[in-house]
């Protein structure tokens, strides 16, 4: 059967010993550091086989047979390819088919590829939604104020190709290469379309002569951050807290890069009962809080095929710690951004309406942003006004 016979069966060992502790791309690149044997084309089709049966494995059951490997990869895939002309030859001539053909071909349901679909509101029950997990969503570039020429020069000397979605966003192919081409978080940031749009409901406020005091409570490595930073640029008392100081680490260097200069960081544990402030409030609060993830799975298959539904109960469990925590610092008429990437209803209006039931903050604005319609991310935002609407 040739070399795709080889692959096929490398995979198969390789998906069967991993228990979706750490990141697939972690666990190959270990497989790979300890089996030298495998070359640069090796690595890239057994990682492409691995990847595409973790897209496609809940079709059939997360069965790990050489058939499902085989279906899983003519799912995912557009255009004719070596390994399905040597393995199903029938599969190859079909894979140029729309993804609901291809389906229909292997008598599968479309709601098969997301078994979670129950926990979805309405706008992402639909066959589109299901089909994006089969694809790698795009690498987005956030051109940070006054250096669209500078980005667009770089990308020219560079022959890079992409797709400009508005004036300050730009899509890149997943594979792109940008080592060594921009200064990172000084001229572009990488940051998924629709995180992006997580703050556009402060493009709708009138200006204001102040310094708006600023609290990122669930920093992470600072990308909401410095995205609220370009909007108001240096009109902020910026403070960042997280509960992992080694990301904080990197948000400092990544602040350093971007020039933001006057800003509070500090390590938070915002499950705790205590305050992280004794008597602080602000005016603007990001609570950017730890989910399930479920709205970037398809960029990481491997968490869909792993996740089971009971650890939802634990993230709403943290996420009305946090939210709870982050309201109690909230100034009179201040904004909290509550952000999650997931597009579970239990971890989104269920928990607005949680804090609207328990706390006095009224809802300013409630929305999902549909990244599988841009083969981006899918976010979600709520943004309360602490006092009444």
């Amino acid at each position: 059967m040739g070399f795709y016979h080889h692959y096929i069966a490398t995979a198969l060992k390789v998906i069967a010993v991993y228990n979706g502790d750490k990141p697939l791309e972690f666990h190959l690149k270990k497989y790979y550091s300890l089996n030298k044997k495998h070359g640069s084309k090796d690595r890239k089709v057994i990682s492409d086989i691995c990847y595409s049966y973790f897209r496609a494995a809940q079709a059939f059951g997360k069965v790990l047979y050489e058939e499902n490997i085989i279906n899983s990869f003519f799912l995912t895939h557009q255009c004719e390819h070596p390994l399905l002309e040597q393995l199903n030859p029938g599969l190859n001539y079909r894979v140029g088919e729309t993804v609901g053909e291809k389906l229909k071909y292997l008598g599968i349901e479309p709601q098969k590829l997301f078994p979670f679909f129950s926990l979805l509101p309405n706008d992402f029950k639909n066959n589109h939604y299901y089909f994006s997990f089969l694809n790698q969503p795009d690498v987005f570039l956030r051109i940070r104020p006054g250096k669209k020429a500078v980005v667009m020069q770089k990308l020219d000397e560079n022959n890079i190709g992409f797709i400009q979605k508005d004036e300050d966003c730009i899509a890149l192919k997943n594979t792109t290469q940008l080592q060594n081409i921009f200064l990172a978080d000084k001229d572009a940031v990488i940051q998924d379309y629709s995180s992006r749009q997580v703050l556009n409901y402060l493009e709708g406020l009138p200006p204001e002569n102040k310094k708006w005091k600023v609290w990122d409570c669930c920093s992470g490595s600072g990308g909401k951050s410095l995205l609220l930073y370009d909007k108001l640029r240096a009109s902020i008392q910026l403070h960042v807290s997280d509960i992992r100081e080694s990301i904080l680490k990197n948000l400092s260097l990544r602040f350093e890069a971007a020039g933001v200069k006057a800003y509070k960081i500090f390590v938070a544990d915002l499950t705790a009962e205590n305050k992280p402030f004794a008597n602080e409030v602000f005016d603007i609060i990001l609570c950017d809080v730890p989910c399930s993830g479920s709205g970037t799975w398809a960029r990481t298959p491997e968490q869909l095929f792993f996740f089971n539904e009971k650890k939802l109960t634990e993230f709403t469990q943290r996420q009305q710690k946090i939210l709870s925590h982050a309201i109690s610092c909230l100034d009179n008429n201040g904004l909290l951004f509550y952000i999650t990437c997931s597009v579970f209803t239990a971890e989104n209006e269920n928990i607005v309406q949680w804090a609207l039931s328990k706390y006095n903050v009224s809802l300013q604005q409630q929305q999902y942003f549909k990244g599988y319609l841009q083969n981006a991310d899918n976010m979600f935002v709520a943004v309360f006004k602490m006092g009444p609407g």
